[in-house]
C-alpha cells in the first residue's frame, strides 16, 4: 500500500496510468475500500488478454504497481481491475 492514511473510496477505483502515453514503463494506481481479491489485467485493442499483472488478495488501501510493456507493440491497451464488488477500466497508450 502506498498511502494508508488518506480516506479510502466507497468502491474499488482504478486511476489512469502515469505516465500516459508511455514508452516502456508506467505505473498503475488503484484503491481498495476493504480487503478483497484483485485481478488486474492488460488487454490489447482487440480485447485479447496480453498480461495478468495481479491475481491475489490485497488489504484495503491505495496501491501502485509498475507495468513493463517490453515485447508489446505500439498502440492502445486497456487495463481492467476486477474485484468481487465490480470492475473498472482505463485506456493506456504505448508509444516508442
Amino acid at each position: 500500500s502506498i498511502d494508508d492514511e488518506t480516506q479510502l473510496p466507497a468502491r474499488a477505483t482504478l486511476e489512469a496510468n502515469y505516465p500516459n502515453p508511455f514508452a516502456t514503463n508506467t505505473t498503475i494506481r488503484y484503491s481498495l475500500p476493504e480487503p478483497t481479491s484483485v485481478h488486474l489485467v492488460v488487454y490489447d485493442g482487440l480485447g485479447r488478454e496480453v498480461r495478468t499483472i495481479l491475481n491475489t488478495t490485497q488489504a484495503a488501501g491505495h496501491w501502485a504497481v509498475p507495468f513493463d510493456a517490453t515485447g508489446l507493440a505500439n498502440g492502445l491497451y486497456h487495463i481492467r481491475l476486477v474485484t468481487p464488488q465490480g470492475q473498472s477500466a482505463q485506456t493506456m497508450h504505448l508509444v516508442r
